[in-house]
Formats: structure tokens, C-alpha cells, sequence
């Protein structure tokens, strides 16, 4: 094989390892995120871990676990809190907030967790919000049966 026909080999391969990495979610192009409606986010949602979230339509929240690093984890105890419906990227509506409350004596500002909306196929997911370029971080909540 001659130097040249070697690099156009090599360069053919990359280009097909690009592809299918891209196609894979490696480095490919994010899902826009897409309103939400109220039935759409209610119901008990499950992520990697068995981490569990859930939503009612009174926008109260309950979930077992706690944010790791771009992650929940579960953990033995349940926190309760509310949710309401935020704007990241995809327009009104396109992500839900959950909120944890905090004692008021602990002089703190409670911190939210984001989720933004995720289209897959005919099924829509919740991924833990990233930021406004890559707002799905990977970590997805599936909708239970």
C-alpha cells in the first residue's frame, strides 16, 4: 500500500468514525427542546440510578433523590416542593423547574433544578438543563408506563 492510498484510507475511516459518533449523541447536534403541556409533565418519572420524580397537576413535586453533578442520585429519604413550567430555549413552556423549599430562618434562596423538554420519536423525555448551547446535559428522565 502506498503512502498516498494509506491516507485516504485513514481519512475515509475518520470521516465514518465522525459519522457514527455524531449519529450516536457523541458530539451530534441537540434535540430542541419544545413546549410542554400539563398532562404531558404529570405522572412519575424515572432516570439513570432509579432516581424517581413525581410530578402532579397541582405543581407539587416529590422525588427520592438529590442533584449530584450533572446527575440525581438517589437517595433513602423523599423531598417534596413545587414545579412550575420555565422558558429554556424551545419558548414558553419548554422546561420544568423544580423548586425544594427551605426554612426560612436558613436566609437562603432555594435552588431550583431544571429540566428542559426533550422530543424522542413520539416520546418526550425530561434531560437535566445544561446551558443555553447544550441545554440537555444526557441525563434523561423517562416518563413511567
Amino acid at each position: 500500500m502506498t503512502f498516498l492510498s494509506r491516507f485516504r484510507y485513514r481519512a475515509s475511516a475518520a470521516v465514518v468514525l465522525a459519522g457514527v459518533l455524531m449519529s450516536s449523541g457523541c458530539g451530534g447536534a441537540q434535540k430542541s427542546p419544545r413546549a410542554l403541556t400539563a398532562d404531558e409533565v404529570t405522572g412519575t418519572w424515572t432516570g439513570e440510578g432509579g432516581a424517581t420524580v413525581s410530578i402532579s397537576g397541582d405543581h407539587r413535586f416529590s422525588v427520592d433523590a438529590q442533584l449530584g453533578t450533572g446527575f440525581l442520585e438517589k437517595v433513602g429519604q423523599t423531598r417534596t416542593g413545587s414545579w412550575k413550567f420555565v422558558d429554556l430555549g424551545g419558548g414558553k413552556n419548554s422546561g420544568v423547574e423544580l423548586v425544594f423549599p427551605v426554612a426560612a430562618e436558613a436566609n437562603k434562596t432555594p435552588l431550583p433544578i431544571d429540566f428542559v423538554s426533550q422530543q424522542d420519536g413520539t416520546e418526550v423525555n425530561l434531560c437535566l438543563y445544561g446551558e443555553p448551547d447544550k441545554p440537555c446535559t444526557g441525563y434523561i428522565l423517562r416518563r413511567n408506563a
